[in-house]
């Protein structure tokens, strides 16, 4: 259960039914919400919170180093690995 662990944390909501699950605020648990619509080619680029360039996994990343944690690896990339096919290295 997240509420056990103290960690910061970077909560991505995408579509009404992620939103309407939105995380309450725990005191001392540094917390980000980012809200948008959900990442389908029907709703991505529709108002009023488009999926498409809202930047959500920049912000999250910043968030979390700013919070001194690791930020995620998106892509699923492992460091032993080297970087993903077609990534620039």
């Amino acid at each position: 259960h997240l509420a056990a662990h103290p960690a910061p944390r970077a909560y991505l909501l995408w579509g009404a039914h992620a939103q309407a699950h939105a995380p309450r605020a725990q005191p001392g648990v540094p917390q980000l919400v980012l809200a948008a619509n959900h990442p389908s080619p029907l709703s991505a680029l529709r108002p009023p919170e488009p999926f498409i360039g809202c930047d959500h996994f920049r912000k999250a990343d910043a968030f979390l180093v700013a919070q001194g944690q690791t930020p995620v690896d998106w892509l699923g990339e492992h460091p032993e690995d080297g970087p993903a096919q077609g990534a620039a290295a």
